[in-house]
Order: C-alpha cells, then sequence, then structure tokens
C-alpha cells in the first residue's frame, strides 16, 4: 500500500498484522517533510509504547539520512512530535498545569506506588468511620466482606470516570424480566447502588485530597487533566490546533476514550475530520488493553462513520509471517468471529519463502498432560537442530507462565521469563526459550 499525494484527507486505514503499517507511516511522513516542506514541529505521530516511538523515530532518521535533499536529518527528527499519548500530554501538563490550578511541581506515582498509596488512603478512611459508622458503610459491609469493598472500591478508581457516569445516569437498571420475577429485588438493588455510590465518592474525594496535599498524580490523571487543560483553555486548545496540522495514531484499537477526546480537541473544537489532518490506524483483531480502559468500538466507530471529509482504506497484506500460518489464522478467526456474529478482515500472505512451516493443534483435558507436552516439543525440536532461544511460549496469564518456568526448570531446560516494562506493560507473559 501506497500514499503518494498530498491531497488532504482524514484517514483511517484498518492494517492487519504484519502489514507493514510502521513503514506506511514513515513514508508519509518522510514525504510531507521533504517533498511536501511541511515543517517538523507541525507534524504529531501518536504511538501506544515508548518502544514503538524510538523505533519510529529510528527508522525514518534512516530514511531521512539517505536522502540527499535532507542536509540535517536529526535536527529533523528532533523536532517532530513522536511519542506515546502519556508522554506528549506530560508535556502539555507540565507546561500548562497552572492554568487549570493543578500545580506544575507533581510526581507521577507508578503502579505499585498508587497501589500502596490507596491502601493507605482507603485504611485511613474505615478508621475514621470506625467509631460512628455512616450507613453507607454499614450496607456495603452488610452485602460484601471487607476485602471484597476494598478490591471493588480499587476497580471503581481505576474505572472512575465511566463508573461515576454510570451511576449518576442510573445505567443501573435491572432488566425487566428480573424486575417482574421478584418485585422488591429492585429497590434494594437501588439502594445498594447508591451505598456504593456513596462510598466511591467519599473514597475519591480522599484520594483528591491526598493528591493535593501531597502533590501527586497518576498516569490516568495525566490524560484526564490535560483534557480539562483543553477543553477549558480556548486559546492553549487553538493554538495546539494550528501547529499541528498532520496528527497520526498508531495502535488506534487500543485508544481508550479519554484518548480519543484529547485527540479531537487537536484536530477541531467538534469535529476531529473536518479538519482533514487525523490519520488512525489500527486493526481490531489485535486490541489487547481493554483492562486499561481502550475500547476497540472506537475503532469501529470511525470505519462505520461516513464523513465527507473522512477516507477508509485497508492494508491486508502480510509480509511478516509464512502463508501457512496466515492461512490457518484467516480459518480459524473467521469462524470465531462469525460465531460472535461479527466480521473478520482476513490478511493476504505476501511473504515469498521457500521455509517449511506447520501447525499441530493439542487438547489437553488437565495441566500435567499440557506442561509434558510442551516440555516434549522443546526436547523434540532441540533434538532437530533447533537452538533453545527460537523457541518461545505464549500464555494468557502470569500465573501460567510461573508455572511452565517452574515445571521447566525442574526438567533442565534453560528459559527465561519476560515481559513488557512501565506503563504499556503487557498482561500476555511471554516465557523465551534461551540458552
Amino acid at each position: 500500500m501506497s500514499l503518494t499525494t498530498m491531497e488532504r484527507e482524514s484517514l483511517c486505514i484498518e492494517a492487519t498484522a504484519g502489514s507493514g503499517k510502521t513503514t506506511l507511516m514513515i513514508q508519509h511522513l518522510h514525504q510531507l517533510l521533504v517533498r511536501y516542506g511541511v515543517p517538523a514541529d507541525h507534524c504529531l505521530a501518536i504511538t501506544f509504547t515508548d518502544k514503538a516511538a524510538k523505533e519510529m523515530t529510528h527508522r525514518l532518521l534512516e530514511v531521512l539520512r539517505k536522502d540527499p535533499a535532507v542536509s540535517h536529518p536529526l535536527h529533523v527528527t528532533s523536532r517532530l512530535q513522536i511519542g506515546t499519548i502519556h508522554s506528549f500530554c506530560q508535556t502539555i501538563l507540565k507546561k500548562h498545569a497552572l492554568l487549570i490550578h493543578q500545580s506544575s511541581t507533581y510526581r507521577i506515582l507508578n503502579d505499585l506506588e498508587k497501589k500502596d498509596r490507596l491502601h493507605h488512603i482507603l485504611t485511613h478512611m474505615k478508621s475514621q468511620a470506625a467509631n460512628d459508622p455512616p450507613q453507607w458503610l454499614v450496607d456495603c459491609l452488610s452485602t460484601w466482606s471487607m476485602d471484597q469493598f476494598n478490591q471493588l472500591l480499587f476497580k471503581a478508581y481505576t474505572n472512575r470516570e465511566s463508573l461515576t457516569h454510570w451511576l449518576s445516569n442510573g445505567f443501573y437498571d435491572l432488566d425487566d424480566s428480573v424486575s417482574q420475577k421478584n418485585p422488591t429485588f429492585q429497590a434494594h438493588y437501588d439502594h445498594m447502588c447508591h451505598a456504593f455510590g456513596t462510598a466511591c465518592d467519599t473514597f475519591f474525594s480522599a484520594i483528591t485530597a491526598d493528591k493535593i496535599a501531597d502533590d501527586w498524580l497518576d498516569y490516568d490523571d495525566i490524560l484526564y487533566k490535560t483534557y480539562q487543560l483543553l477543553s477549558n483553555v480556548d486559546w492553549l486548545r487553538h493554538q495546539y490546533q494550528s501547529q499541528f496540522q498532520h496528527i497520526f495514531v498508531d495502535e488506534f484499537q487500543d485508544t481508550s476514550p479519554i484518548q480519543w477526546q484529547i485527540v479531537s480537541l487537536l484536530c477541531g473544537d467538534t469535529d476531529p475530520y473536518a479538519s482533514k489532518k487525523l490519520w488512525v490506524v489500527g486493526d481490531r483483531c489485535q486490541a489487547i488493553y481493554s483492562f486499561r480502559g481502550a475500547d476497540d468500538q472506537l475503532m469501529q466507530m470511525v470505519l462505520d462513520t461516513n464523513h465527507p471529509a473522512l477516507t477508509h482504506k485497508k492494508n491486508t497484506a502480510n509480509y511478516r509471517s509464512h502463508p501457512i500460518i496466515i492461512d490457518f489464522i484467516n480459518a480459524l478467526f473467521q469462524r470465531l468471529f462469525k460465531d460472535q456474529g461479527d466480521s473478520f478482515l482476513p490478511m493476504i500472505p505476501k511473504k515469498d519463502t521457500s521455509e517449511s512451516a506447520s501447525i499441530r493443534c493439542y487438547l489437553h483435558d488437565n495441566i500435567t498432560h499440557e506442561l509434558d507436552r510442551i516440555a516434549d516439543t522443546i526436547q523434540h525440536h532441540q533434538s532437530m537442530g533447533m537452538p533453545l532461544n527460537d523457541m518461545a511460549i505464549l500464555v494468557r496469564k502470569n500465573m501460567d507462565a510461573k508455572r511452565i518456568q517452574s515445571f521447566l526448570d525442574e526438567h533442565h531446560i534453560a528459559c527465561q521469563q519476560s515481559k513488557g516494562a512501565g506503563l504499556c506493560e503487557l498482561d500476555v507473559i511471554q516465557v523465551v526459550i534461551c540458552f
């Protein structure tokens, strides 16, 4: 897929795995900067991870270095805004925090620090209510254990924006069939939702007070505060709208609602497409971050949007994987998506290779048989001359990875457990077989 014109349009590219979307974005950035003379600081590229941002910057720098028309490639890339949405918002908030009465000297707590802080706040909140507990606390603890109540409040804080909207708009109404079967349950359910809503309000207020007192924020706050800043300070929003004439969003399927709202404000006050500056690239099949607030329905919403300034394109060629693997994935996912009443965008295998490939599927009724199969398969491939560091095991949960690693250690099969680090840490654990 190649886009070689300067015709302005908002663009939604549905790009399947291995289709070269990073190459496509680099190609377009190169053309904007060199062929059409767009100033580097007028381009914003939002990636999902710091690693992806570094890779894109490095690859673009290599392309610019090979172009005789570019005399100072490093200077060009240094002026480009390529990074995660959090790093971009952090830059804005640090500069303009005082405009929304937010301290600019705040520190950001990582996930572990935040968890410890929330636990301390909740413990203090409950200790204050111990002698004369409010009715909402009595009601909550009559329904849930203390541990369950704590976990609910922690999850509520993580999803505070959607939960607050959900409670304030009464989206917790029961299905009519449930109400008809047990008419008194509706009143009890409403009462408990109100009690839990009050508990959340109290907990959230205590957290807000602690943030102000000790000058800290979490990563979600960076997004919410930036949105508050852009939506309320008109001159600042218009300044950034004027500056960024080309906005790229990679891995759009893992974008959260608040991230989309920020991007939308950067594009225009009311219509993100009319300015013809937005590029979004993604694939709903690769959405894995719903646990962090990402919503792949945003991708579907843009795909379904009919707007005169928005163009849809598909990039389905796969240059990465063996055709046998691609054909298998296409057949499997078409069936899975059909069972869910959804449509699947099949990949077109384009990798030219003479190497062989095979797929085997084993179903086991207990974990012992599965672990034995894994060890036997590794040892078989090793006996055929395959080095251990060319093998990998992908699992769904951290606990599964630890179990497999322990089993392989017992069988003297060297391995290491690796996972993403930092803000965008994967919940999918990869056990990489190594020397």
